[in-house]
């Protein structure tokens, strides 16, 4: 009985080692629904350092009925004109990066695109003028379910397990007599 004991003790560390590294992961990046909600992120979703933001007008789908994205738009106008650098930076990612930068030539207007996640988890468009932006981030509703799920699958999994080893030891111990 003392191996299986020492399988489960075993376990229930494992699973608590990784359930303390995925919520520090969780600490340490930010959602896609915080980066979403924040008008202020831009440079973090773009990874291009921009002006400051002057001012920002938000709208979002949260008081809606029935949906499964929650949706999240942001215009904003920076203080300034983009610098030649930012300008530079843009004009590059679109060589280097075309599966996420486009630029509208007649316009002068950066278009980033990004999606992903597990079956589609965000999609993020934005724009970006010489003086602006505009943000549509959609973020599936059910971000880090999957993540939540296993570990509770797991959890009840490892209760399940010790309750057995109880039983059985308890079995053990108090050998019924005929």
């Amino acid at each position: 009985m003392k191996r299986p004991l020492k399988i489960y003790g075993w376990a229930w560390a494992a699973i608590i080692a990784a359930t303390i590294v995925t919520f520090a992961v969780m600490i340490i990046y930010p959602s896609h629904h915080e980066l979403a909600a924040d008008p202020y992120s831009i440079e973090k979703i773009v990874k291009v350092d921009l002006p400051d933001i002057a001012f920002v007008e938000s709208e979002n789908n949260l008081d809606r009925s029935a949906s499964r994205w929650d949706v999240f738009e942001h215009r904003g106008k920076f203080i300034c004109k983009l610098p030649e650098e930012t300008i530079m930076t843009l004009d590059d990612l679109c060589q280097t990066d075309s599966r996420h930068w486009r630029k509208t030539q007649d316009r002068n207007v950066y278009s980033y695109y990004d999606e992903g996640g597990i079956d589609g988890l965000y999609c993020v468009f934005c724009l970006i003028s010489h003086d602006g932006f505009t943000i549509n981030y959609e973020v599936e509703e059910s971000e880090g379910i999957f993540i939540l799920s296993a570990l509770i699958v797991v959890y009840m999994i490892l209760i399940t397990w010790g309750m057995i080893l109880l039983i059985v030891s308890l079995f053990r111990k108090n050998p019924k007599k005929s």
